[in-house]
């Protein structure tokens, strides 16, 4: 008998962490680190994400800052011991037209969807036929309500 309720127990403690990860999640990015050193910018970014089955995520969604395009987000994700990972691959057209491309690491804790995060990106400048420097991000993310 305790084995039963210890397996519904942590069966029912596997269905809401999975059902409280579904659906719009959105967070306050805070990028700490470029590849120029410390700065202090903030995003806020929304996703999507739909559970395939307990642990694995199907994820998509945006980035967006005040004076900048959205970035596109989309990926999967895994729950892997006690942090849920995604991995994302990324896009975005800057205003001045160059395009990047990269991909993104997120790491949360499931009980409060905080995280880090760091995102490596390629760019491409169509009117100069040039690529730039690498981009790279890394920083805090703080789950807020999505509005």
């Amino acid at each position: 008998m305790l084995v039963i309720a210890i397996w519904l127990v942590s069966g029912v403690g596997t269905a809401w962490a999975l059902l409280s990860f579904s659906g719009n999640k959105c967070w306050t990015v805070k990028i700490t680190r470029t590849e120029d050193g410390p700065v202090s910018q903030t995003a806020t970014m929304k996703l999507h994400i739909k559970a395939l089955d307990t642990t694995t995520y199907a994820v998509h969604g945006t980035v967006s800052t005040p004076n900048q395009n959205p970035t596109i987000m989309m990926g999967t994700g895994a729950r892997i011991g006690t942090k849920i990972y995604l991995n994302l691959a990324t896009t975005v057209v800057e205003s001045s037209g160059d395009r990047l491309a990269g991909v993104t690491r997120i790491e949360l804790n499931p009980t409060t969807l905080n995280g880090t995060f760091w995102s490596i990106e390629n760019d491409f400048s169509p009117a100069r036929g040039v690529f730039d420097p690498d981009n790279y991000y890394a920083g805090t993310m703080t789950l807020k309500s999505c509005q």
